[in-house]
């Protein structure tokens, strides 16, 4: 089975609004002249959702940047950190290995 592409193109345009538009004021045929202004009115305000989501979509990005550049040194912080935890627990187990071992000979 092949996959169909979905187009996210309109099947009508806001230039093809505009020249049925055109050829309404040429025949004189305004009655639907009221119907194709609210189209390209409904086209650009597609077109300046399209605007502001591209602005909000970049600016996420910029501050997705910003903070991956202070994740980075934070993460770096953790990892020395359970490292150190480690460390400290092994010597924990150690001293009380030996405290134990100081209990058996007493």
């Amino acid at each position: 089975m092949s996959r169909r592409q979905i187009s996210t193109w309109p099947n009508r345009t806001f230039c093809d609004t505009l020249d049925e538009m055109r050829q309404c004021f040429k025949t004189l045929n305004l009655t639907a002249i009221p119907g194709l202004i609210e189209e390209c009115q409904t086209f650009g305000n597609r077109m300046e959702a399209a605007l502001a989501d591209q602005r909000d979509y970049k600016e996420m990005n910029e501050a997705l940047h910003e903070l991956k550049k202070e994740y980075k040194p934070l993460k770096e912080e953790v990892e020395k950190l359970e490292e150190k935890i480690e460390k400290l627990k092994k010597e924990k187990a150690k001293l009380e290995g030996k405290d134990s071992d100081d209990d058996t000979t007493e």
